[in-house]
């Protein structure tokens, strides 16, 4: 599963499921289809489509979550720009989600242990990740904008935090502009009152 956040706080959510090519017969399709279906993603899955090698069986389903800087079932995304925090150089998205697994009997925690069954959650942030941390089994890798989290499918609940950090390169462009025009006109002042002093004969 994928979850790619823009900067404005929209996110495009992605499931795929890899099979074997013995999946591509009618009923095991419509298993693996409906096992897609069935991952509640925060919102209504938007599209669904197939891919088809000598090796694998893949289904793919999406949807866009317009607005996931208010807290829903999805998560919720936090987001520090420079109306929060004027003086900062950088924008700070933090991401928090509850992971949950649904077990329909009693001995599926006991077989996902046994099997070392996990979900693999990639999370690409707007901007360099700083921190990526899970709670209640599973393991997190971090690489510039993506963090990557093995969720351990024997734990029904778990909660992942990302937290990213964009530099604000229009402000710093703009702050550097105001510092080299006051710069200019100090310049330009101290030039003209040296001119202006009256020279000894």
């Amino acid at each position: 599963m994928t979850l790619h956040v823009e900067t404005d706080g929209s996110a495009l959510r992605q499931i795929t499921a890899d099979a074997s090519p013995y999946f591509r017969s009618s009923r095991a399709d419509e298993g693996l289809l409906k096992w897609v279906n069935d991952v509640q993603g925060g919102g209504r899955w938007d599209m669904a489509w197939r891919t088809d090698t000598p090796t694998s069986f893949r289904y793919t389903r999406d949807m866009r979550l317009p607005a996931v800087d208010r807290p829903n079932d999805t998560g919720q995304l936090t987001i520090v720009d420079v109306v929060s925090n004027p003086l900062s150089l950088y924008t700070t998205y933090t991401w928090h989600e509850e992971v949950n697994f649904v077990y329909h009997s009693e001995t599926d925690p006991c077989a996902a242990n046994a099997a070392g069954k996990e979900l693999t959650y990639r999370v690409e942030m707007p901007g360099t990740v700083t921190d990526a941390s899970i709670q209640g089994g599973g393991s997190s890798e971090t690489e510039r904008n993506c963090a990557v989290f093995k969720v351990s499918a024997d734990t029904a609940e778990h909660t992942i935090t990302v937290t990213a950090q964009r530099l604000r390169w229009g402000y710093l462009l703009l702050v550097l502009y105001i510092v080299a025009f006051v710069a200019y006109q100090v310049l330009t002042a101290l030039g003209r009152a040296a001119s202006r002093r009256p020279r000894k004969i």
